[in-house]
């Protein structure tokens, strides 16, 4: 009898053990703030700049990249009341993203000089920055709402739409719409067939100063690294390409994005340096929509899989 009441004894003593070293666990992740929050929960993120618990629910989001982080935002369900625009040329861009899709999303000013009082005016719960422009005044923004610092000038496109996901518990809808990449990836190689061996690709900016190479952190590297086609970049920044130059980015395919509010230099075209170019002689070089290329987003990347579509495919 003693030797039974013994091991019940045992069994109550080692099922609370498990209780609070379960509770002690959940604590890493999930932890209650402090109470004059309007939110009860909220969940320990690590980031750029170190540690920070976010609401499990946040209901007023700011985005301080209008290119980086909104097209991410709004795949996953989450729309935010305000974001910091991105301008090039005298133009805003939204990663892809029509006019209808970020229609009553308010403006903070611009991802490189936010206003810090338009931000707190908003009364945010979450505010998400961006490493190259936000890490400066992170203290700032820490004290106006817990706040994120996401990593996109090393993080490719579907390692930062699954780093936000984890920030929202959103995972199983950032694993859906890689899987439907991924997708749209592996049809595109099987309508290439024997031509994704064959052919090679390069990709420009342009405006109104001239071209400029893509980095290796740009989205179309990515995009035709996953594709498995060869493709032309430079590994680190350079300026302003001379005509010289540009026969660095000699291909089968030249696609050019236009960021700028005037028209492609067609006429560049016609100069001898760009007529001993393949892409030039066959006619395979193609003005794409910077706002589609110059993404970091589902929506944008989807867009760009259009164009390597319509202008790969069935090539002869």
């Amino acid at each position: 009898m003693k030797s039974s009441m013994n091991r019940i004894t045992n069994l109550i003593l080692l099922i609370a053990l498990l209780f609070l070293v379960n509770a002690a666990c959940s604590q890493s992740t999930v932890k209650r703030l402090d109470s004059s929050s309007n939110l009860s929960m909220c969940r320990t993120v690590q980031h750029k700049l170190g540690q920070i618990c976010v609401p499990l629910n946040p209901q007023r989001v700011v985005a301080l990249s209008s290119v980086h982080l909104l097209d991410d935002l709004l795949t996953l369900g989450i729309k935010p009341i305000a974001v910091a625009t991105q301008v090039e040329g005298g133009l805003t861009y939204y990663g892809g993203l029509s006019s209808e899709q970020v229609e009553g999303i308010e403006s903070v000013g611009s991802v490189n000089q936010v206003s810090l009082e338009k931000i707190l005016l908003l009364k945010p719960d979450l505010i998400l920055g961006v490493d190259f422009a936000h890490a400066q005044i992170y203290e700032q923004l820490s004290k106006i709402s817990p706040t994120v610092i996401v990593g996109v000038e090393t993080d490719f496109f579907k390692e930062k739409l699954r780093y936000i996901a984890e920030i929202f518990g959103k995972e199983e809808k950032a694993t859906l719409v890689l899987n439907q990449y991924q997708n749209r990836i592996e049809k595109l190689r099987k309508n290439l067939g024997n031509q994704l061996q064959k052919i090679e690709v390069s990709f420009l900016l342009w405006d109104h100063n001239g071209f400029f190479p893509a980095l290796a952190g740009h989205i179309s590297n990515e995009i035709f690294t996953d594709i498995g086609i060869r493709y032309n970049f430079l590994p680190s920044f350079r300026g302003k390409l001379s005509l010289e130059e540009i026969s660095m980015f000699d291909a089968d395919f030249l696609f050019i994005a236009n960021y700028s509010n005037q028209k492609p230099p067609t006429y560049n075209l016609k100069n001898s340096l760009f007529s001993s170019l393949e892409a030039v002689k066959n006619n395979r070089v193609y003005i794409v929509d910077y706002n589609a290329w110059g993404s970091c987003g589902p929506s944008g990347v989807s867009m760009i899989l259009d164009d390597l579509y319509k202008y790969l495919v069935n090539i002869s």
